[in-house]
């Protein structure tokens, strides 16, 4: 078990004093897990059951992690750009964008929030999140966009649905949970 002491721990190995960044210890090479890791608490649950289920997960792991913050970025960007466009000259086209970014950033974080927490909630929103994005994209009239966003809005939806027992197996949530208090268990704070 690896003790923590303050931003320090304790390698259950040989005793040695090192910074709870590192992943072995430098004194016996013992390798240290990250449970204290504060992505990897972040995404604890997650991982645990990622971890456990036998089917592919990098798709998922790369939406949850990446893509759905980097499209929270994104969409950020593109309203303080509609609302500096506004002001330049403004007109009705722009508010309609700046309105439909707004609901395009509530959804994604809401979406982001039960995705990585993988909820039954959040494989409903994933699915509305889908297929808000193809029309969003008609409104700029971009063929190339269109068809790529119908193509992404395919491959999602055979890849989630194929992947729904990880929003909705209670047997799966439970082991994902045992795991978690196995894990919490391994690490000791002082009194």
């Amino acid at each position: 078990m690896t003790k923590l002491i303050g931003n320090n721990m304790v390698c259950p190995n040989c005793g040695e004093l090192m910074n709870k960044k590192k992943c072995f210890c430098s004194h016996c090479g013992n390798t240290i897990s990250q449970n204290n890791n504060s992505k990897l608490k972040y995404f604890s649950y997650f991982n645990a059951i990622t971890s456990i289920t036998t089917k592919k997960t990098n798709w998922l792991e790369f939406y949850v992690k990446i893509r759905i913050p980097l499209g929270m970025l994104f969409n950020l960007v593109s309203i303080i750009y509609l609302i500096w466009e506004i002001w330049l000259t403004p007109t009705d086209y722009a508010y309609l964008a700046v309105c439909l970014n707004l609901i395009f950033l509530i959804l994604l974080i809401f979406t982001f929030i039960e995705m990585k927490n993988l909820t039954p909630k959040g494989y409903i929103l994933n699915m509305i999140l889908l297929f808000f994005d193809l029309p969003f994209s008609l409104l700029e009239l971009n063929l190339y966009k269109i068809s790529l966003e119908s193509v992404f809005l395919v491959l999602n939806l055979i890849y989630f649905t194929k992947r729904k027992s990880l929003f909705y197996d209670r047997d799966l949530r439970k082991l994902a949970m045992e795991k978690l208090s196995n894990n919490e268990n391994t690490l000791i704070t002082p009194e």
